[in-house]
């Protein structure tokens, strides 16, 4: 029997895998209720929220194929000692916390500028779906999210792969206490790190996929202004209508 830790290791794994996702989901609803000041309306919010989840399930399989060939690769590479797929995935997804989110970021800013310069409402505000809410808003804004995404995992990958020996080499380093007990490793890097890493990755995506709560007048302003129309710009509608409060 094999005492290498591998992600796919049963249902201990899966178990392990499916328990890391709730707890980052319930860190969303702690923010929710506890954290922000101006709170969405829930349906607007269950909206951006499962944009992260949608796309980490996706995601989330893609990582773990991708850290299974890394291991490979090293083995295929003559790395005798090797580095296991636990350690690989963990130093795969710290990067992904510290540079993916930036790559993620930048990328929807990227989208939203050549928005608002060819009035294409859509994807000129993130979080924002139209009043009533129109699901081919909020599936365009998820399309560009989940690329945005696959295309921060692609470069990562890519400079993964460039600098694998380094990358084996850490992994040896911070799991070879583990390495005579795999489900222990497979704790500490599908639970301990993860749990903290994640619910960071998860506030900061939150807070650039929701609305500003400033639009909160532009929720009212769309459903009642006779004047507003899908090719009007939000600039437009600011700029005729009359502030509106909206209680809380």
């Amino acid at each position: 029997m094999s005492s290498s830790c591998h992600l796919l290791a049963g249902n201990f794994a899966t178990s392990l895998q499916i328990f890391i996702g709730i707890i980052a989901g319930f860190s969303l609803i702690y923010k929710r209720y506890f954290v922000e000041s101006n709170l969405r309306p829930l349906h607007v919010w269950l909206l951006d929220v499962s944009k992260q989840v949608f796309s980490s399930m996706i995601i989330h399989v893609w990582n773990i194929c991708q850290s299974i060939i890394f291991s490979n690769i090293s083995t295929q590479n003559g790395n005798s000692n090797g580095t296991d797929e636990c350690a690989n995935y963990f130093m795969y997804f710290l990067l992904d916390t510290v540079l993916g989110v930036y790559l993620v970021w930048s990328m929807l800013r990227i989208t939203q500028f050549y928005a608002n310069k060819n009035q294409f409402l859509p994807l000129k505000h993130q979080g924002f779906y139209g009043k009533p809410i129109r699901m081919s808003w909020y599936c365009i804004q998820f399309i560009v999210f989940l690329v945005a995404t696959l295309f921060s995992k692609i470069i990562l990958g890519i400079f993964m792969y460039l600098f694998s020996t380094p990358a084996d080499n850490i992994g040896l380093i911070l799991f070879k206490p583990f390495h005579s007990i795999p489900n222990i490793e497979l704790v500490v890097v599908m639970v301990v790190c993860p749990c903290f890493l994640s619910m960071i990755q998860y506030w900061i995506q939150d807070n650039f996929l929701m609305n500003a709560p400033v639009d909160k007048h532009i929720y009212h302003l769309v459903a009642t202004s006779p004047k507003v129309t899908e090719k009007d710009s939000f600039l437009e509608v600011t700029a005729f209508a009359e502030p509106i409060v909206i209680p809380p």
